[in-house]
């Protein structure tokens, strides 16, 4: 029950020290599904700006 970057900081090993390679695959899993939607939907987004202007 906490927000992403909490969470990500929660990764730890036995002696409280920063595991980097997993604070960092985890960082990346949770930015793809973000980026996979943006790349998707960009075409749309940029269409309705630019019928917005056309007034």
């Amino acid at each position: 029950m906490f927000t992403l970057p909490q969470a990500l900081t929660r990764f730890t090993d036995a002696y409280d020290g920063q595991m980097w390679n997993t604070q960092l695959a985890a960082a990346t899993m949770t930015v793809l599904p973000m980026l996979v939607v943006f790349v998707l939907a960009q075409r749309q987004f940029v269409e309705g700006l630019a019928h917005s202007g056309l007034k």
